[in-house]
């Protein structure tokens, strides 16, 4: 087990949803929420709609 295990236990998560028309800014405005989370040192993993097509949905059809 990584011998930083028992710090992560005490982490709260948090989720953001941007939801909205296609075109109407959400990838934008979630890059550039990632960037100010990252300058305060917050651990961020942005999850587009895009990559997922690109990446994971690639082989299904």
């Amino acid at each position: 087990m990584h011998h930083n295990y028992h710090k992560t236990l005490s982490r709260r998560g948090l989720v953001v949803w941007f939801t909205g028309l296609p075109g109407s800014g959400k990838s934008t405005i979630a890059a550039e929420l990632e960037k100010e989370l990252i300058v305060i040192k917050k651990a961020v993993y942005r999850l587009d709609g895009d990559s997922i097509r690109r990446g994971l949905n690639s082989d299904l059809g």
